[in-house]
């Protein structure tokens, strides 16, 4: 976490700092797109299709709920050290970018 939130956040890339923010969010959040893109739909070609959308919808259930915890705990034992001197005095000083603030409020409104 350290390197994204000291130096690729702060990267003048666009795609680089956004990247790290996101690669951050999804971290602290666990919430990211499943594998498989989640995009399925509803159409369908027999029973088999349905039940493995129902196991992959069941371990990305457990995946979520498991990376929560990880996240809550990591951000319990590293807080100060992550949003305060981190994010506040880093990633929403008035020495980072524009995009860099904007998208480091959007992750802590998440958090």
């Amino acid at each position: 976490v350290y390197p994204f939130l000291d130096e690729y956040v702060h990267d003048p890339n666009f795609d680089v700092s956004s990247d790290a923010l996101e690669t951050v969010r999804v971290m602290f959040t666990g919430l990211a797109a499943p594998a498989g893109g989640g995009g399925g739909g509803s159409g369908g070609g027999g029973g088999g299709v349905d039940g493995y959308n129902d196991d992959t919808d069941t371990a990305y259930e457990e995946y979520k709920q498991q990376m929560e915890g990880i996240a809550a705990e990591f951000l319990e034992r590293t807080y100060d050290p992550i949003i305060m001197d981190r994010m506040n005095h880093k990633c929403i000083s008035s020495n980072a970018n524009y995009m860099t603030r904007r998208m480091s409020l959007q992750l802590l409104s998440t958090i």
